[in-house]
């Protein structure tokens, strides 16, 4: 699946093909789904995933976001001392590994994503 999903990627590379509209029957997604014998909802994989929806901008943006994040959240921890500092840092390395396999990620009502704003926030 995400050979075929990749393939889509590079016909639209920049912008995708908009947000959660790939994965619709009028979408590319059809394709994909005769390869794999059934119809996925996504790509199983959160930053294909974003690529689809997105394109590389997007991408790249929401990449920029767990860079950021990471970064603060080793001042974060070096500036204070107790085991609560470790949050911000072991949640932007769980929300790096997590979209590897899934696509929950930015979901508008994702517990996950919500999460992920709020300590990206928290830490300027």
């Amino acid at each position: 699946m995400w050979f075929g999903a990749l393939d889509k990627i590079a016909e639209r590379p920049w912008l995708g093909y908009g947000f959660r509209a790939f994965w619709r029957p009028e979408g590319g997604a059809p394709e994909i789904w005769k390869i794999v014998g059934y119809e996925p909802p996504h790509a199983h994989n959160g930053y294909i995933n974003i690529s689809l929806d997105l394109g590389v901008i997007g991408l790249a943006l929401f990449l920029l976001s767990l860079l950021i994040s990471y970064a603060k959240s080793i001042q974060w921890l070096r500036m204070r001392k107790g085991v609560i500092s470790l949050l911000p840092i072991l949640y932007v390395t769980f929300m790096f590994m997590y979209n590897h396999s899934e696509n929950t990620i930015i979901e508008h009502n994702s517990i996950f994503w919500a999460e992920f704003v709020a300590i990206s926030l928290s830490l300027f």
